[in-house]
């Protein structure tokens, strides 16, 4: 087997002190419609990089992130602890990490904070979005609370603004993620929120009026907050979405039911994802692709991974949603695929899947959520669509897919190396303990020898290899 001369093309740009790592592949044309990454920050392509950003590299509350005017916001809700006076301490502080979505370059960070006050909990940052009017949004996880508080973010400085306390109602179930449609402010337009319960079959949801306020959220379902959901894909007798799943609403086709969210998405732990009415019956799923996933497997790839997001290119309905996670040889890869006729699963067709060499295959202690955000940008003159994907603890990037971008990648044969084979034999073995023992010994630097990424090839190194070669490491 060929060793991987290049595992990434790395730019004269920088971004931040660091070069600009992008996607080694060069991903095929369709319909005149070209793939562009413009950078990564991943374990697979640029550990070491990935390693210097200690909020994305060393903590896993860094959960959720969002595309906007042309930056990156990813939401971490373990900062640290914020000593306010003596005796009055906020733990576990929220903050904003902000990235040039072009070129990858670290923003300054935003610390959050409530009435005037470090904001602060377990998990109190797990949510971040933006609505349909550019409005952004904070929610928290709950474990067995019954009021979900829901803010507004100032994307600038990062005060929150409480909007709701939403009423799960006399049903609790632990909440993870959500999504939003409408206008949060109720200023433009209503406001549907959704929110699928974990280990459960519950779906929480939250409806306001244009013109409402903060006294006025009632239950989505027929004024209820929450659904029992009895059927899912793929089948069981008794629906459980276990652990952080995740939905995501579907826009109306015209003006009147545009921001309704009468169809959402609920993806969970084990299952497809799948559409659902208000009603909580199903109205797709991924049976009606038996063939087409038969033909491309990649298309059902495996479903340990939640999430799910739709968007247009002049005539392609697309939707992104993970490949894998980062067991089963996957490594957080993200598939791009056109819906069939009739915007159906049924004749749905696999076009990409980013990054074709992964992100990483480090266990992030089942977070589950594997997030795509999209930004109509134009490119070369042409619409296009500006991507992020974020796995959290393996990495992100940003592609552009149109017909003015210009592609990136090369068509060779790529071929990953082999973590901890230092002595080139294409296994990882007693041989490369004695390699590495050596090198220590000697006082030499290898690159691909420093396995825990401290710049250094010391003790540690050698814990992590047996890790690797245990079957417990990278």
């Amino acid at each position: 087997m060929k060793k991987l001369l290049l595992l990434a093309i790395t730019a004269l740009a920088f971004a931040g002190g660091r070069a600009v790592t992008v996607d080694p592949t060069l991903y095929k044309e369709y319909d005149g419609i070209k793939v562009q990454n413009l950078w990564l920050l991943d374990r697979v392509h640029c550990p070491k990089d990935f390693a210097a950003d200690a909020d994305l590299s060393s903590n896993n509350y860094a959960r959720r992130a969002i595309l906007r005017n042309g930056i990156a916001y990813v939401a971490l809700s373990n900062a640290g602890n914020v000593v306010v006076a003596p005796g009055d301490t906020v733990k576990e502080v929220g903050r904003i990490m902000r990235y040039d979505a072009r070129t990858g370059k670290k923003l300054a960070s935003l610390e959050l904070t409530l009435n005037g006050r470090p904001y602060g909990g377990l998990l109190c940052a797990n949510n971040i979005g933006v609505d349909n009017y550019g409005h952004f949004w904070i929610m928290p996880f709950t474990q067995s609370a019954r009021y979900v508080p829901f803010y507004q973010l100032n994307e600038n400085t990062g005060e929150l603004k409480l909007l709701a306390e939403l009423d799960k109602g006399a049903k609790i179930a632990r909440t993870d993620y959500c999504d939003v449609i409408g206008d949060i402010t109720l200023k433009e337009d209503v406001c549907n929120i959704i929110s699928p319960g974990a280990s459960s079959n519950l779906v929480y949801g939250w409806h306001n009026d244009k013109g409402g306020d903060s006294d006025t959220w009632s239950g989505f379902f027929f004024g209820e907050p929450s659904l029992a959901i009895l059927h899912c894909y793929p089948e069981a007798e008794e629906v459980n979405f276990s652990y952080a799943p995740a939905a995501k609403f579907i826009l109306g086709e015209d003006d009147d039911t545009r921001y309704a969210g009468d169809l959402f998405y609920i993806d969970g732990f084990g299952l497809w994802p799948t559409i659902y009415d208000f009603e909580g019956n199903i109205v797709e799923d991924f049976g009606v692709a038996k063939a087409d996933i038969e033909a491309n497997p990649k298309l059902a790839g495996d479903p340990g991974a939640n999430g799910i997001t739709e968007f247009w290119l002049e005539d392609h309905h697309f939707i992104a949603y993970p490949q894998g996670q980062y067991e089963k040889g996957f490594k957080c890869e993200m598939n791009i695929v056109e819906l069939g006729e009739g915007d159906s699963f049924a004749g749905m067709d696999l076009k990409w899947y980013f990054p074709q060499t992964g992100l990483g295959s480090t266990s992030d202690t089942g977070i589950r959520l594997h997030e795509v955000s999209v930004e109509e940008v134009t490119e070369g003159g042409q619409p296009a669509i500006m991507m992020l994907d974020y796995k959290c603890f393996n990495g992100m990037g940003v592609y552009l897919l149109g017909k003015g971008v210009t592609p990136t990648g090369s068509d060779e044969p790529i071929e990953p190396e082999i973590p901890g084979d230092l002595n080139g034999d294409e296994q990882v073995n007693a041989g490369d303990v004695s390699e590495l023992y050596t090198l220590i010994l000697a006082g030499n630097f290898d690159e691909k020898a420093d396995l825990n990424n401290d710049n250094q090839v010391n003790a540690g190194d050698v814990s992590e290899l047996y890790g690797i070669i245990l079957g417990g490491g990278k």
